[in-house]
């Protein structure tokens, strides 16, 4: 019986298991966990903020504001930023100028060398974040502007013809844009110049073409007439003295008293170094820079019918053994000629006719002289003549300023008529484009090509 009585109370039991209105609950197989609790977010605290004006910068070593503007004075540029806090570099190097040489000293130092080719100097750093991102620099701004200049490109022959055009991405550049540029025979410095009366500055700067160091040359007071390069360490210039002045930048050496030739109007030295002609508005003269000797060469007349030729001219020859200078034929005439002197004795050698808008000594060893074209009106070219330095005609060239290149067989010359051009062609063919800025050559045969 009793068995009978618990076997009947387990099947009432599981009856009522599988039952979903019973009064007994039914039990979980496999117990659930509980889902875990999230932890509450804590909010990350902003940034304190600093302004600007906490930024410690220098420029080529002297401290200006956050927010200054600065006209650059040519060759690299050395900035210093000195942060308040330890930085996070990726926070501030986006903001720095794509040329520039960067060098962190630590987290708070960067130094940077701007290169005088930059052409976007200025940057504005905004948003620099501390390294433990506690702290922000508001921005700070360094507004440098490249002063008005010219850029340095050189190029082959076979680079032009092929059409570049200038200026190339790694050209220097050198401060000023109307100044009278000049080569060294070196073909590696390039000697830029302005001597203009007051209230205009005059200066002379040497541009290291290979490294693009630009050095600012000491001048002597007083009127100046520039003679040009005296070998590759030095230029010539002349007031009432012939002077020396080192192209390192130190301070110029006079070497003769001129006043006794008059007032200098043009002067050149010779291509080896070895003399200076000095014209004045009645005599030629020649001073030997080694000696400090002057000597009267011949009489000039300078004033045409009252009109002073245009730009007295004087042209060496590669050897130093001949001197062209034009002048007037007579003072009462409108007659310009060109002579060729034997600068050791005096002699004339040759006189050409020609001359009223300039002579030129060629790198191919000729002269060149100018004539009137015949042509009239906006664009019109003038007629110029190449001889040899014995007086024989060699080629004539209409044009604006052409000259020839080393081995005489390219021609470069300006374009007309607004804006700045030149051409590049072979001699005796006409050019088929014309390439911006302004160019002249370089004694290795190269071409250097100016821009702004």
């Amino acid at each position: 019986m009793i068995r009978f009585a618990t076997a009947t109370l387990l099947a009432a039991l599981a009856c009522a298991c599988g039952t979903s209105g019973g009064s007994l609950a039914q039990p979980s197989a496999t117990p659930t966990a509980a889902p875990p609790s999230t932890p509450t977010a804590t909010d990350t605290p902003a940034p304190s903020l600093l302004p600007g004006s906490s930024v410690r910068l220098t420029v080529n070593g002297v401290d200006v504001s956050y927010a200054a503007t600065i006209t650059l004075t040519g060759g690299p540029t050395t900035i210093r930023i000195v942060f308040p806090v330890d930085i996070d570099r990726s926070t501030v190097d986006p903001y720095l100028p794509r040329g520039a040489s960067v060098t962190w000293t630590d987290d708070r130092t960067v130094s940077l060398v701007i290169p005088a080719n930059e052409p976007n100097p200025a940057f504005k750093v905004a948003g620099a974040m501390s390294k433990d991102g506690r702290t922000m620099i508001e921005f700070f701004v360094l507004n440098l502007m490249n002063p008005p200049s010219t850029v340095l490109s050189t190029y082959t022959v076979a680079e032009l013809l092929a059409q570049r055009q200038p200026p190339k991405p790694d050209a220097p550049r050198i401060p000023g844009t109307r100044a009278q540029v000049s080569p060294a025979s070196d073909s590696k410095q390039v000697l830029s110049a302005l001597f203009a009366d007051p209230p205009v500055k005059s200066f002379a700067r040497v541009l290291d073409l290979v490294g693009g160091r630009v050095q600012e040359l000491s001048l002597p007071s007083g009127p100046l007439t520039l003679g040009g390069w005296a070998g590759t360490d030095r230029i010539v210039v002349v007031t009432d003295r012939v002077w020396a002045v080192p192209v390192d930048g130190s301070a110029p050496r006079p070497i003769a008293e001129v006043t006794a030739l008059g007032t200098p109007m043009n002067a050149a030295a010779s291509p080896k170094g070895t003399y200076v002609a000095v014209v004045s508005k009645d005599r030629l003269g020649i001073v030997t820079l080694a000696s400090g000797a002057v000597r009267s060469v011949a009489t000039v007349t300078t004033a045409c019918n009252g009109m002073h030729v245009n730009a007295p001219g004087l042209a060496w020859s590669p050897d130093e053994t001949r001197l062209a200078v034009s002048d007037c034929v007579t003072p009462s005439g409108d007659q310009v000629r060109t002579r060729i002197l034997e600068p050791a004795t005096g002699a004339t050698a040759a006189v050409i006719e020609g001359g009223v808008y300039g002579i030129r000594s060629m790198l191919s060893g000729d002269l060149m002289v100018s004539r009137e074209s015949g042509q009239s009106g906006e664009g019109a070219r003038t007629l110029w003549i190449l001889f040899s330095f014995g007086g024989n005609e060699k080629s004539r060239l209409l044009g604006y300023a052409p000259t020839l290149s080393p081995d005489g067989r390219y021609v470069l010359d300006g374009t007309c008529c607004a804006g700045e051009g030149f051409t590049l062609a072979a001699l005796g063919t006409d050019p088929d484009h014309a390439t911006s800025g302004s160019a002249v050559w370089l004694p290795d045969g190269r071409v250097l090509a100016m821009t702004r």
